[in-house]
């Protein structure tokens, strides 16, 4: 997946933490010599970073996966300590999966794939959450949950699967207050603001999803001293707040860095240091936006890991027409009204997209005439609710087809992992590169 070895260093850093092992550099972790040898391999990361996805690389490492490490494999050598900025609740799964498989003298191989595992279950844990709480879309939820990139994401080792999780449960558990729980209370309200706050420190940006809390109607609120309207608007604003402190912060260097910018680079301060700029602004913007259709195909699976390999359009077009007929509303259902949902949503989107944007700006040449940076990925956490702004009473489904959409989504799913792993191993076979 992108960036994972970046991941992996912060994960095993907070590994080191965990068991008591730090350096007298602090600029240096330790780390098994086998580690970082496999870091450096082509099969994780090759000189630009990026895998060498090939059948010979996967043969020769998935060989060593149930290999014990010998004591000089096991040695600790000294590597960059470059986990400055993060946050170890982002890599909680991974960084039991690296202490366990280290406890156990597990190899490199099966101390990445047991990291790679314990994401695959909190991520599983967390989306099954959020389908059991929303109380309408569970099947388009689902279906977006399993895309193959939203599968990749779940199991890498990078915080995108916490992200992408617990934004789906606080989606599903807002939705759940809204639509169908009768009276709110404190703890209902303490819920949504942890899951707020536990999204902040991975990504500011995405704290937008906790809007949705303004469709829930004010009569639902336990409690008479503070009107229901009034503690409603409250409750948004502490969030929010205290979701910018704790990331401010933490993270006031990132920040500061993406304020400034770095020379020959675009950055924030200069759209407020100099009015006239802002002009320049809207057009990378609008340019940017012109490309959002290479966004939806790559928010849906066709370019997986480092654009190397992807899923064909045929197949995400199958993805796209049974989520969006998972998503309409089915006779007996239209007791939902969404209309306030649908205009959160949007308005949730146009803030999540800027967000996503103005972020981006410090990793934007000059000469580009586009922002770079931006991935489909990044629209994942809100792409159920997305897909429900389709959501009308002029199509409704007859009945009950639920158990066709999820046979049919199988098989769409079935034919694209095949053609992934078999592109990875046989490309020539397949005409890929």
């Amino acid at each position: 997946a992108p960036d994972e070895p970046l991941h992996f260093y912060r994960s095993y850093k907070f590994s080191n933490d965990l068991m008591g092992i730090k350096s007298d550099n602090p600029n240096q972790i330790l780390m098994r010599k086998e580690d970082k040898r496999l870091l450096n391999s082509t099969y994780f990361a090759a000189k630009d970073k990026r895998p060498l996805l090939t059948r010979d690389n996967y043969v020769s490492e998935m060989s060593k996966l149930f290999k014990g490490s010998s004591s000089e494999e096991k040695s600790l050598i000294t590597c960059k300590n470059i986990s400055k900025n993060s946050y170890p609740i982002s890599y909680i799964p991974s960084i039991l999966g690296i202490t366990i498989a280290r406890i156990l003298g597990m190899s490199s191989v099966g101390l990445i794939m047991l990291s790679r595992l314990f994401m695959l279950l909190i991520y599983s844990v967390l989306t099954s959450l959020a389908i059991r709480y929303i109380p309408f879309g569970k099947l388009t939820l689902g279906f977006v949950a399993l895309l193959p990139i939203s599968l990749q994401q779940g199991m890498a080792i990078s915080y995108d699967g916490i992200l992408n999780s617990l934004s789906f449960l606080l989606i599903g558990y807002i939705l759940y207050l809204a639509y169908k729980k009768d009276v709110v209370t404190n703890r209902d309200i303490g819920i949504v603001g942890l899951l707020t706050l536990l999204i902040a420190p991975i990504k500011i940006v995405y704290v937008v999803i906790g809007l949705l809390f303004l469709l829930i109607p004010s009569d639902k609120f336990q409690g008479k001293k503070v009107s229901g309207k009034k503690k409603k608007h409250l409750i948004i604003l502490v969030v929010m707040i205290l979701g910018c402190l704790f990331i401010g912060v933490f993270s006031f260097a990132r920040v500061s860095k993406a304020f400034v910018g770095k020379p020959g680079y675009y950055s924030l301060r200069e759209f407020f240091v100099s009015p006239g700029s802002f002009g320049s602004l809207i057009k990378i913007f609008f340019k940017t936006f012109v490309r959002f259709p290479s966004y939806i195909e790559s928010a849906l699976g066709a370019n997986l890991g480092w654009k190397e390999v992807g899923v064909k359009f045929p197949m995400l077009v199958g993805f796209v027409l049974l989520i969006f007929i998972s998503a309409l509303y089915e006779k007996g259902q239209e007791k939902f009204n969404l209309g306030l949902l649908k205009i959160n949503t949007l308005f949730i989107s146009v803030l999540l997209y800027t967000g996503c944007v103005l972020g981006a700006l410090s990793w934007t040449l000059r000469s580009s005439g586009v922002i770079e940076g931006i991935q489909g990925r990044y629209f994942i956490p809100i792409m159920p609710i997305l897909f429900l702004l389709f959501r009308n009473k002029s199509i409704v489904k007859e009945k009950n087809i639920d158990e066709v959409l999820i046979y049919s989504f199988a098989y769409v799913q079935m034919v694209s992992i095949a053609w992934v792993v078999t592109s990875c191993l046989f490309p020539g076979m397949m005409g890929v590169n």
